[in-house]
């Protein structure tokens, strides 16, 4: 008899362990997306907003010096941000294309800003500026938040500037000296009417998915 109330209070509190974590998601609005690869997706639809925004998750064997290393290596970015196909830093004023270590090491918040060029098959390719802050987090962290600035510099006739960009970055320390990373994207690329959402959601969801995928190769 003692066993059976063991049993029954054991299987309660699973129940309630995983009704509250669905309670939470929903909370906040992300729907899960699925997992592969170690990458787990979410989606959520915001308000004001046409698309989807897309969220992945993994954690990975590195450290956060070789992290923010990769991130300050404008350079190299079409290597690993699926898509890409040109980046440049527009400021700070830079020869090398990489944002100085000293922006992170001296600094508990900066703003700069990139240009890139993106692959948009089958439609025309496009470009975006993005204005991306770093900021330090209490707990070592480090979070970089970019949003689109399409008027920063005038459009380029070979490339679609992109309409509105927004998301993040988040490097966070896991278990076993591990680092969480947290990529969140929302993409309204500018596209004609003709074009079904679903179509850009799955663009969208795709370079959040594969960006990972790549990053996680590269650490």
């Amino acid at each position: 008899m003692l066993l059976k109330k063991v049993n029954l209070v054991a299987t309660m509190v699973i129940l309630f362990s995983v009704f509250s974590s669905m309670s939470l998601m929903a909370q906040d609005g992300w729907k899960s997306e699925g997992e592969s690869g170690g990458i787990k997706m979410y989606s959520k639809v915001e308000s004001g907003n046409e698309y989807k925004t897309y969220k992945g998750v993994m954690t990975v064997n590195s450290s956060e010096d070789k992290v923010l290393d990769v991130m300050r290596s404008v350079a190299n970015y079409p290597s690993w941000m699926y898509g890409t196909l040109s980046a440049k830093v527009l400021k700070p004023s830079t020869t090398s294309n990489i944002v100085s270590r000293e922006v992170f090491d001296n600094n508990d918040s900066y703003t700069f800003v990139i240009y890139t060029t993106n692959e948009g098959a089958p439609l025309g390719d496009r470009d975006a500026v993005s204005k991306v802050r770093m900021q330090k987090q209490g707990d070592g962290g480090v979070t970089l938040r970019f949003s689109g600035d399409p008027s920063y510099i005038a459009e380029k006739g070979d490339f679609v500037r992109v309409k509105s960009l927004s998301g993040l970055w988040k490097f966070e320390y896991a278990d076993g000296g591990k680092i969480k990373i947290t990529h969140q994207l929302y993409n309204d690329p500018n596209v004609s009417s003709w074009i079904p959402n679903r179509s850009v959601n799955s663009k969208t969801k795709e370079i959040v998915e594969k960006s990972l995928q790549k990053l996680k190769g590269k650490l």
